[in-house]
Order: structure tokens, then C-alpha cells, then sequence
């Protein structure tokens, strides 16, 4: 059987939203000869076709974060993109020059010889629809529910057409809402990057399969509570199942030529939320659309949203996002428009997880907070970071066990290309949390055999390495101390995420805190701020005990004078921690602020606690300072 490669089924997958917003009866062409360009000729509406461009200026670099980037770059700063309809022209309206690259159909990849099973793996076929995740997920706690392990989590909004999203928590007595430290995954924001959704179930299957047989995976799950959300974006997951079924473009098999795009939209390549550009608008707190019903995949104006770029921190800029709706990289009219970024954002703020990734394809990295930032401005977590991605990359010891590393190259996002409105980064701008984007793989899915089992023996100990590190008391903080048995302990805190700066023209959310700044055109500029709440709450034990590991309670950008001229140098900020009994009256409240490694214990007589060291607000990739011991 022939399968095609990634470049082949992207070349055919579809053609533009434009194209589709103006009724053209499109059919999937044959790839078109290779050809060099400074200007003319060289997409047709027949869909993508892969290219690698070389921006110099200012202006092409700002242009790159419009287009549709496969994260395939070369040493002589060329990279690889997908040139949807409209393209070519914007390229030659700044002077960028581009290669079109040749493509051919590569015969079907078998599962490498010799790999063992997996954890998780299926018959050979990807979880193909957001019914099979749910499926899949239900019967993975019903498999495991009598060892008190699992637990299956149900996403408090519904995506754009109203499907409901599922996760699990996993940890030994699961039920036991402690404040052991939260490890996360999510994947595919993204709906053609299918690896993205596997990846995280398999680790889901891992943890609970192997607890009996391998010590350091029960170590994780003892430690540690991991929660897992693998599919993000099901609307958009199911346009790309259903537009595969219909052309053929699952792993193993032929690709039938001759579909209408219209049919199709975008083919299995579709990246976006199915947002149609008739009814945005933020959300209800109950969840409708304002200004119309849910739309549904075959409408034509179905441009949908980025949802990586739907995040507060830095939204909006467009040298990261783009504003217009045929975009990839559409971000929305404003941040937080879409359900599917409201289920990421209620479980980071109410779990506070001290490691995250977030998971991708392709391009074999790990990509390290900021993306909207260069290489000069570092958040003062690069030390730690840095280190454990190195770990991840390279393979470590632990307990007399070899763990081999994914070989993925470590890089602040920046340097792969701008971003801005991303869950890394916003995760990490609220939280502290230790967030990767993980982007596995050469393709965005190709087959399953060859592509799924592999990948995931490759990463299986980056995902040890990366639970071990959450454990680490070096890289979380803790506090402690005594309450009522069965009351409830509850760490909070409130705080404005700034958006882009230099924004105007979008519905201000919040104001305060930074100045007003005059435009160059003289219209007064008040800056845009989201209104953010963390909010963890764990139970205090029966001996009347509780013991909560949390990321730090600073913000990173307050530490760190490149990051935002805004705030003072050394700015820091607490958690509020409340201490209520069992009928929910309040007992105690402690004013905590902490850094990563320290402990702080609090009580009735301490209304206060400051435990925290010196940081270095400018950091370069070392190691992490060392704190003073507590």
C-alpha cells in the first residue's frame, strides 16, 4: 500500500478558507513541479504546497508568524512552510524569496523491528474521533477503578458544538484531594497533529498498567497527581477524522483523488477550532455563543481559531498571531474566546500544576517559555528549566536505572519562531508552573505502525524525567502546617495578565495597573489586562496535617526587569492561604510568599510568611541558583 508523506498529504489536503468563502468547486490536484521564485506563479487554489522561504528583513520575519510553519528550519535560517491560497502574493509584497519544494509518495512505514508493545498501543490505527478518546478513557478508569488510581475528569465547558471534553486524574488514592504536586499533560490544540493526543494517553495507560511492576512509575503515582486532558480541540479532531475517511488519508492506506475541497474543507490537515467568523464573541459563563448558534465544520465561513493563540499573555501581537480570520494562526477577537482554551485554563488556575507539557508535532524539539521574547530576555526559571529539558534530551539515572532521553534539541521558543498568545507561555506567565511544548515527530501524523510506538519508546523517559522533576523539592514550593481534621486548606491568589501592549481597537477586559500610553497617531492607548484567579483547594488530613507543593507566588515577568518595564524590578507577590474547618468557617488566613525550594510552615500565629532567595532576573543556562536552606 502507498502511503503519502507529510509533505504529499498537506500538498493535498485543501485548499484556503478563502477559496471555500467564495464557492469554488475545487478538486485535489497532482503535486506540481518543483520551482524557485523571488515572485510569480506559484500556488494555484488546488490547496497547500510546501516551500522554504529565507526572511532577512524585518518585515518577511513579521510575515512568518502569519504563515502556516511546518517547524522545519535549517541552519542557513531557510525554513519550511505551507503556502496556502493568498500566500505567494503577501511573499512577493515583501520581496521574500522561496524555493517550492519537490514532493513524492513514500511507501507505507512498518512498525521498526524489534520494538516491544507499548503502553496503550492500539491494533494500528489512531484513536480515530473524539467518541473513541471518550471511549477509550472511560474504559481505562473502569479497568483500573478498584485500585482507588484513576478518576475520570469532565471538562466543565462543552466545545464550540457541544461535545464534552474528558481527562483523568491518576494518583494512589486518587479520591484523597491532598496537596501532593500536580503534574499535566494536554494535547492536540491542534487537531491535525494526531501524535499529540496519542502521546499523552499512552502515558495515561503507562501509569496505571506498570504501577505493579515498575517501582518508578509507582513512585510517580504515589508522589505525585498527574492529570491528563490528551484531546483539546475535538470539533476540529473529528473534521479532520471525517475528512481523512473520506479521501482516504488514514495511516494505512491509498489516497483517493478527486474529492471536492469544499467537501473537505482543509482535508485532515485542518489546525484550528471550527469557529465560524459570523458568530464570535466571548463566551456566556454558561457557555453559548453570543451573537448566534455553535457553527458547524461545513459552513464556509468555518475559518476557525488557533487556540494556541487564544491565551492572555502578549495576545495579540502580531508578530506571533495573525488578525486575520484565514489565518493559521488566527487568534480570535480576544483572549479566552473559545471553550477549548477555558478547560485548559480551569485546570492549570484550580490545580496548579508544578510541570506541564503540552503536546505538538513536529519537529523533534522541546520548546522552552518565552516564545514572544528573544534570546536575551529569559524567564528567571531558564536555569531550571533548561536543565531538566537537557535531562529529558540526554537520558539520566535514577535509582539505578538508565532512562534514555528523546534526543528532542532544547531551544527557547523564540528561536524556532514568535509566538504569542500560547498556553506555554501563559502557563508559565500565571503559574510558574515548569511548562514544555513538546513537538514530536517529522510529520504532523503520519502512519500509525510506523510513526506511534516508536515515538513513544522514544519519550517514555523524558516523561519519567519530567514527573521526577515535579517530586523535586528543589523545584517546588511548600507549605505546610496544622488545621482541623476533614476541613479544607485553600491557596489563592489574584492577579492581571497583560496582554499585548501596545493593542487597541479590542474590547478592553480589564484596566489598571500599567499606564496609558499615546499611539503614534495621538489616540490614547489603555492598556488591555485579563482578570486572573488561582485557586487550590486540598483537604487536611485526619491527624490534622496538610502538605501542599505549589509552583512559586511570584510571577516570573515581576522578576525579571526586560520582561515588563511596567513593574518593579523585584517585585514580589503572595498567596492568600485560608484555613477552614469542616463546616467551611474560616480558621486561620497566612500571607505566603514563597520561591521554587523553599518551605514555608504557617499557623494561626503567623499572619505572615516570606520565604524566598535571591534570584537572578537575568539568567543564562546553568544551573539553578540554590537556595538558602529552609
Amino acid at each position: 500500500m502507498t502511503f503519502l508523506s507529510r509533505r504529499d498529504l498537506l500538498r493535498y489536503s485543501g485548499a484556503g478558507a478563502a477559496a471555500l468563502t467564495a464557492g469554488r468547486s475545487l478538486l485535489v490536484a497532482a503535486p506540481a513541479a518543483a520551482s524557485t521564485s523571488s515572485g510569480a506563479g506559484v500556488v494555484g487554489s488546488a490547496g497547500p504546497v510546501v516551500a522554504h522561504v529565507r526572511p532577512t528583513t524585518a518585515a518577511q520575519r513579521l510575515l512568518m508568524a502569519q504563515l502556516d510553519d511546518t517547524h522545519t528550519t535549517f541552519d542557513d535560517g531557510t525554513v519550511e512552510v505551507l503556502l496556502w491560497d493568498g500566500d505567494a502574493a503577501r511573499l512577493d509584497a515583501v520581496g521574500m524569496d522561496y524555493e517550492l519544494v519537490p514532493t513524492a509518495a513514500d511507501a507505507g512505514v512498518a512498525r521498526p523491528a524489534g520494538l516491544g508493545p507499548q503502553p496503550g498501543e492500539t491494533n494500528g490505527e489512531y484513536r480515530l474521533g473524539s467518541a473513541v478518546y471518550e471511549a477509550d478513557l472511560k474504559a481505562l478508569v473502569a479497568a483500573h477503578e478498584g485500585t482507588g488510581r484513576v478518576r475520570l475528569l469532565e471538562m466543565p465547558t462543552t466545545s464550540l458544538l457541544g461535545k464534552t471534553v474528558y481527562g483523568v486524574e491518576i494518583a494512589t488514592d486518587v479520591a484523597n484531594d491532598d496537596g501532593r504536586p500536580v503534574v499535566m499533560h494536554d494535547g492536540m490544540h491542534h487537531c491535525r497533529e494526531w501524535p499529540a493526543g496519542e502521546m499523552p494517553m499512552m502515558w495515561a495507560h503507562e501509569l496505571l498498567e506498570n504501577y505493579d511492576s515498575d517501582p518508578v512509575i509507582a513512585s510517580i503515582v504515589d508522589n505525585a497527581r498527574t492529570i491528563i486532558l490528551p484531546l483539546v480541540n475535538p470539533d476540529g479532531f473529528d473534521r479532520t477524522v471525517e475528512a481523512a475517511a473520506i479521501t482516504g488519508q488514514t495511516s494505512d492506506n491509498d489516497i483517493f483523488l478527486g474529492f471536492p475541497l469544499a467537501v473537505t474543507g482543509k482535508g485532515d490537515m485542518w489546525r484550528k477550532n471550527v469557529r465560524a467568523l459570523s458568530n464570535e464573541g466571548p463566551l456566556e459563563v454558561t457557555g453559548p455563543i453570543v451573537g448566534g448558534s455553535p457553527v458547524g465544520a461545513s459552513q464556509p465561513d468555518a475559518y476557525g481559531i488557533d487556540l494556541n493563540r487564544n491565551y492572555p499573555f502578549h495576545w495579540g501581537d502580531e508578530s506571533g498571531s495573525s488578525s486575520i480570520p484565514e489565518s493559521q494562526t488566527y487568534r480570535g477577537t480576544q483572549p479566552f474566546s473559545e471553550p477549548e482554551t477555558h478547560n485548559v485554563r480551569d485546570l492549570v488556575r484550580s490545580n496548579l500544576p508544578i510541570t506541564h507539557i503540552t503536546h505538538h508535532t513536529s519537529g523533534q524539539q522541546m520548546l522552552i517559555p518565552w516564545g514572544r521574547e528573544p534570546r536575551e530576555i529569559r524567564s528567571p526559571d531558564w536555569p531550571v528549566m533548561s536543565r531538566i529539558a537537557r535531562e529529558m534530551r540526554d537520558g539520566f539515572d535514577h535509582e539505578g536505572t538508565r532512562f534514555e532521553g528523546n534526543g528532542y534539541d532544547p531551544i527557547q521558543a523564540f528561536n524556532l519562531y514568535p509566538t504569542s498568545g500560547t498556553s506555554r507561555d501563559w502557563g508559565h506567565a500565571a503559574t510558574r508552573t515548569i511548562i514544555y511544548t513538546f513537538e514530536h515527530g517529522t510529520e504532523f501524523h503520519g502512519t500509525y505502525s510506523g510513526t506511534i510506538p516508536a515515538m513513544y519508546e522514544q519519550n517514555r523517559g523524558a516523561f519519567v524525567r519530567h514527573s521526577l522533576a515535579a517530586i523535586d523539592e528543589t523545584v517546588h514550593a511548600r507549605i505546610s502546617g496544622e488545621g482541623p481534621a476533614g476541613g479544607t486548606v485553600e491557596v489563592y491568589k489574584a492577579f492581571q495578565t497583560p496582554t499585548n501592549l501596545q493593542l487597541s481597537g479590542t474590547p478592553v477586559i480589564s484596566v489598571g495597573g500599567l499606564p496609558e500610553v499615546e499611539d503614534p497617531t495621538g489616540d490614547l492607548l489603555r492598556p488591555t489586562l485579563v482578570d486572573e484567579e488561582l485557586r487550590r483547594t486540598v483537604r487536611i488530613g485526619q491527624d490534622g496535617a496538610f502538605d501542599l507543593r505549589v509552583p512559586p507566588s511570584s510571577r516570573p515577568f515581576l522578576l525579571n526587569e526586560k520582561q515588563l518595564d511596567d513593574f518593579e524590578v523585584g517585585d514580589t507577590e503572595p498567596y492568600t492561604v485560608t484555613v477552614r474547618d469542616a463546616a467551611g468557617d474560616v480558621v486561620y488566613v497566612s500571607s505566603v510568599t514563597i520561591e521554587r525550594g523553599f518551605h514555608a510552615e504557617i499557623g494561626e500565629d503567623m499572619p505572615s510568611v516570606v520565604a524566598t532567595g535571591v534570584i537572578d532576573t537575568n539568567p543564562t543556562p546553568g544551573e539553578w541558583p540554590v537556595p538558602a536552606p529552609d
